[in-house]
């Protein structure tokens, strides 16, 4: 059991040491409100109307999903950061678009038909969370921005064979 446990341990120090971080400090640097609102959350908190359970039954029906936060005013605190008021954020559970959505929703964002491409993200790929706050024009955009950006690959390449 102790060989195990040095083998993982020198495997995982290996790995660790030839990771590059640069690629995750400049994300930061150049997207600090998500970042700060990423951060507004602690890990594992989930509103009412999502729920452990639930996810786990979306991914099971959708197998990808992902879980979209809008912050809208983050918590404040005072200088001795005791809360002052609490964070207005909404939270959704997005499924991964297939090929029938994005055949669907790329020629509408490349067309810049904004109104029906968030009218039809929204319908076919929010699948939970708080369905209602979408009434509100903030949080409807923040989803929406997250959805247009889901559409587009998260990296290509291209190599001689």
């Amino acid at each position: 059991m102790t060989c195990l446990l040095v083998l993982v341990a020198g495997v995982t120090a290996s790995i660790l040491s030839s990771v590059d971080i640069t690629p995750a400090i400049d994300y930061m640097a150049n997207n600090s409100r998500e970042v700060i609102s990423m951060a507004a959350i602690p890990a594992g908190v989930i509103t009412s109307s999502i729920t452990p359970e639930i996810i786990q039954d979306l991914k099971v029906k959708y197998k990808h999903v992902k879980l979209v936060t809008v912050v809208v005013e983050p918590e404040e605190k005072d200088k001795d950061g005791k809360v002052i008021s609490e964070a207005e954020q909404y939270q959704f559970v997005v499924r991964r678009p297939d090929r029938s959505h994005i055949k669907m929703l790329l020629p509408l964002a490349k067309d810049r038909k904004i109104d029906e491409f968030a009218d039809k993200a929204i319908k076919n790929l929010v699948v939970g969370g708080d369905i209602d706050a979408l009434e509100d024009g903030i949080v409807y955009m923040g989803v929406v921005s997250k959805l247009e950006k889901m559409i587009a690959p998260a990296a290509t390449f291209l190599a001689n064979a």
